[in-house]
């Protein structure tokens, strides 16, 4: 099961989008287990319980984030959160901030139109324990997507090794 915990004081856009490609997630790749996506979306990430979960905050929180347990990655929004501060307060965790800026694990080299492609700027590792190296994913997006919530739902897909459906995916 993939423990996904979206960490938002209110709704986000998030959810809804994650909900809507649910599917990549959950699919069995080569005949394999067949995994389901356990989402949840909470204000306060110091009551919640999950095995190895990858928390995603996507904007900033009206309490501070707490470190609880042990916690797989954290997909960050770099507008509001700093990697060196994520990193301090889950130790251990993968830390891939998401933006506009260079130096973010995710980022575009091009957004227009229906197409981006997305570039993954720093090694990550894969729930299944496998490393994957920077490169691009090109990709398809609803002209309602919102940047951070693309590249959420990439870094997402990375980290469950679900590479491979990048290209032809629309989000």
């Amino acid at each position: 099961m993939y423990n996904v915990i979206i960490c938002c004081d209110s709704a986000s856009s998030l959810y809804d989008r994650l909900c809507a490609v649910r599917h990549y997630f959950e699919a069995p790749v080569f005949g394999g287990e067949e995994r389901p996506l356990n989402l949840l979306e909470t204000g306060r990430v110091s009551q919640i319980s999950a095995q190895a979960p990858i928390l995603i905050l996507p904007k900033a929180l009206h309490e501070p984030v707490i470190g609880s347990g042990a916690v797989f990655a954290v997909i960050a929004n770099s507008d509001f959160f700093q990697a060196e501060e994520l990193r301090r307060q889950f130790p251990g965790a993968q830390i891939l901030t998401c933006g506009m800026h260079q130096q973010d694990a995710l980022t575009f080299s091009s957004f227009d139109g229906e197409q981006a492609v997305i570039s993954l700027q720093a090694a990550l590792v894969t729930l299944g324990g496998r490393e994957l190296l920077p490169q691009e994913f090109p990709l398809f997006r609803r002209e309602d997507t919102k940047r951070f919530d693309l590249l959420a739902c990439a870094a997402l897909l990375l980290l469950c090794g679900k590479s491979s459906q990048l290209p032809g995916i629309t989000l």
